[in-house]
């Protein structure tokens, strides 16, 4: 859960600071698109590590047995 809170603050940061430079730069199309990439990006290691803690849960419910 604290890899997700990190990651979500990330992503927040992310966008104020995109939405500032977005206002400021005429290359509006090219920075929308690098934004939209790095939170893809974002949205996949989170979900990486989602499955891990899945995968580490069952792990320690076997483990159990």
């Amino acid at each position: 859960m604290h890899f997700l809170n990190r990651g979500l603050g990330l992503k927040a940061l992310l966008w104020k600071n995109s939405a500032q430079f977005l206002e400021n730069k005429p290359e509006t199309h090219l920075a929308r698109l690098i934004v939209l990439a790095t939170e893809q990006r974002i949205g996949s290691v989170l979900a990486d590590f989602s499955r891990l803690n899945r995968v580490i849960y069952l792990l320690n419910i076997i483990r159990k047995y």
